[in-house]
């Protein structure tokens, strides 16, 4: 399954979790490319939901704030 299927296939689910406000695919800083998973809320600890690793990809959680789709 590629990086794309992948994030597809879970992101719904990580959607559900509170304070998860985005699912992407980014770099990290080794330069491999990632599932990002964005935070509402600036915090040290990891949501229990969301795996370090899914399907053999990285997984990163960054602090992106609350998203307004409204604007």
């Amino acid at each position: 399954m590629t990086l794309k299927e992948t994030k597809k296939k879970y992101e719904k689910k990580w959607l559900q979790i509170p304070g998860v406000v985005s699912v992407g695919i980014g770099m990290n800083k080794q330069g491999q490319r990632v599932i990002r998973i964005g935070m509402a809320l600036s915090s040290n600890s990891w949501p229990e939901e969301i795996p370090k690793n899914v399907e053999g990809y990285p997984v990163e959680t960054y602090y992106s704030g609350k998203i307004n789709a409204g604007g």
